[in-house]
């Protein structure tokens, strides 16, 4: 398996531990998930037939997905006040949606976190593969360095759509189904299911029983509360 292919997942599964959380009471679930149904429809939600989301620490993790492995990458996003934090490890995928001035040698790093500081980066850090941060503070303005799309912007908005979701997690495979999973705590889960589901042979009758175990909220949206923490299967 690709290193980091499912990188959002086992990062999601770091956050997922035991809690008791007053927001993650089953009437507060149940209006999130209501919530969510009405905020996403068939065409809102193919956003998140492009991007997975989890979360490590203070860090949202934004996986671009794509028809083949080779063509994700995986961007860590945060940000606090008016200071943004970005971390990527797949810099030549990524510059084919963020084409960037700068070059990355991935023989040396492997890592690549660039701060910005009202709509100016003020320091760029390559991680080399030993661990070491090699560190440039600078001021300039951000569309030096993203000069055609702003990968900041599009964080931001992706970030502001998890918060109105309020989610901890979501996930879409297409080679095991057209299904989108959002995780609203660690064990509840509302999937949407669209009429063709278009489901991987091989899973088929995992994820069926997996949908039955749950219960339909409202046409196309199933919400399945777990016993112990799932990771999806």
């Amino acid at each position: 398996m690709n290193r980091l292919k499912h990188i959002a997942t086992i990062l999601l599964l770091a956050f997922l531990t035991g809690c008791s959380d007053p927001k993650f009471s089953d009437s507060n679930i149940q209006n999130q998930a209501k919530k969510i149904t009405n905020l996403l429809d068939s065409n809102s939600i193919q956003i998140f037939h492009k991007w997975n989301f989890g979360i490590r620490g203070d860090y949202e993790i934004w996986t671009n997905l794509s028809t083949s492995a080779s063509t994700e990458y995986t961007c860590l996003y945060q940000t606090k006040k008016d200071t943004s934090y970005l971390r990527f490890y797949q810099p030549y995928t990524f510059t084919k949606d963020f084409h960037c001035s700068l070059s990355f040698d991935t023989s040396k790093f492997w890592q690549f976190n660039i701060d910005m500081y009202q709509d100016k980066i003020f320091r760029i850090t390559f991680v080399d593969n030993q661990g070491q941060d090699h560190v440039n503070d600078t001021s300039v303005a951000v569309e030096k360095i993203f000069t055609d799309n702003n990968p900041f912007d599009t964080l931001n908005k992706l970030s502001i759509l998890k918060e109105k979701l309020g989610v901890i997690g979501i996930e879409y495979r297409k080679y095991i189904g057209e299904f989108i999973e959002f995780w609203l705590s660690p064990y509840d889960k509302l999937t949407y299911l669209p009429d063709n589901l278009n489901l991987n042979q091989n899973s088929q009758k995992f994820w069926l029983d997996d949908f039955n175990q749950g219960k339909t909220i409202r046409k196309n949206w199933n919400l399945h509360k777990y016993d112990k923490q799932r990771d999806g299967g």
